[in-house]
């Protein structure tokens, strides 16, 4: 999925836009504007109110804000689907057309601020009625800063418990870097690796059951009865789960973004400010992974297990041009990148030709699968 967006704007006297010049706020844990003679209120997040939370995405910060539920990564605002939100990146509007959700997200580190707009809002602010969600991305300050950690919860094996909680597994890398290039140009640059060996909190009551044989559905009545075996075990018709942890439910991200600002009043003497943005992320985890499909991947060989992978990336820019004291035009564009897959290590990456060769029997044998107990070969349509 690609997208391209243009846009050109032009503020004249002192008409006031909320998106562009945000009223400022006192600096406390939840800065809230009322506004008279609008339907919706305005509340914002700073970084000193999400740094230090356990979790690392928008699904643990938008709740934060009163009338904010978050479902499943989906976000209801005061009563809203989810599908009625917009969300906004630096003025750029980069919400997913296709499914109306979220395209990008900003590292922590890497975030000025969230302004959450709770309410329906006009054609100005994207016509949401359940709300508007505006992110500002950081920029490079008046010294060159440099900033690197490591955060992990990984201190026991799954399963086990530690001060009382189980740990999810979580390993966090952040490294930031900002500040001036030359007098004139800021930068700043961040990037983010995460490994989360469960990627659901659960609560989940430690169980085990004996004897479980294979009910013979779906066309497999040459195995019923058979005792089913866990691929990483040797015992056969046993299941085991741990407390809170569901195995083959890992998570590995990668993100990063950054601008850089150009000040051309001090580089060629021109009222001309230009900004260039861009976001990466990736995303892979284990196909049906969560509960209770998750379960379907403990008797699942890994090299049958399939993996879906997500891969984003965007590039704006921004020209402002400063007519007067109270006078100004912007115009840019950006260009969004979004491109999903499904796969495992056997068919390849979600070819149509490989996802018709799974059922054909031919062709499993030529990977090195025993099909002697198949019934028959799979015709094409």
């Amino acid at each position: 999925m690609n997208l391209v967006w243009f846009w050109a704007l032009a503020v004249i006297g002192l008409i006031p836009l909320q998106l562009l010049v945000p009223q400022e706020l006192t600096p406390s844990a939840q800065d809230t504007i009322v506004a008279s003679q609008q339907p919706w209120t305005l509340f914002r997040l700073r970084p000193e109110d999400f740094l230090h939370l356990p979790g690392r995405g928008y699904e643990y910060y938008l709740p934060l804000v009163p009338g904010v539920v978050e479902f499943n990564k989906d976000f209801h605002i005061r009563g809203s689907r989810s599908y009625e939100n917009a969300y906004v990146l630096d003025g750029i509007n980069v919400t997913n057309p296709v499914t109306n959700t979220n395209g990008f997200e900003l590292i922590p580190e890497a975030t000025e601020a969230i302004d959450v707009h709770t309410g329906p809002v006009g054609a100005s602010h994207y016509s949401a009625n359940g709300g508007l969600v505006v992110s500002t991305m950081r920029q490079g300050g008046d010294r060159l800063e440099a900033f690197a950690e490591y955060r992990t919860d990984d201190i026991v094996k799954e399963g086990n418990s530690v001060f009382g909680t189980v740990p999810l597994g979580t390993n966090n890398v952040v490294v930031t870097v900002g500040g001036p290039a030359v007098e004139g140009i800021r930068f700043i640059l961040a990037g983010q690796y995460r490994h989360m060996r469960n990627n659901q909190a659960i609560f989940l009551e430690p169980f085990r059951y004996e004897g479980l044989t294979d009910d013979g559905f779906q066309g497999r009545e040459v195995t019923r009865g058979r005792l089913l075996v866990a691929p990483d075990s040797a015992d056969r018709g046993i299941v085991d789960i741990t407390e809170n942890y569901l195995p083959k439910n890992w998570l590995e991200q990668t993100a990063i973004n950054g601008n850089i600002v150009l000040d051309l009043d001090q580089l060629i003497d021109a009222p001309l400010k230009l900004q260039v943005l861009g976001t990466y992320g990736s995303s892979t985890n284990p196909g049906g992974g969560r509960w209770p499909e998750g379960l379907t991947n403990y008797f699942r060989p890994e090299e049958r297990n399939y993996t879906n992978a997500t891969t984003s990336w965007m590039l704006a820019g921004r020209l402002r041009h400063d007519l007067n004291a109270t006078t100004f035009y912007e115009i840019g564009a950006s260009y969004q990148n979004k491109f999903a897959e499904t796969y495992d290590a056997n068919y390849g990456h979600d070819t149509f030709e490989d996802y018709l060769e799974i059922p054909d029997s031919a062709a499993a044998a030529a990977r090195g699968f025993s099909t002697h107990e198949w019934r028959g070969r799979y015709q094409r349509p």
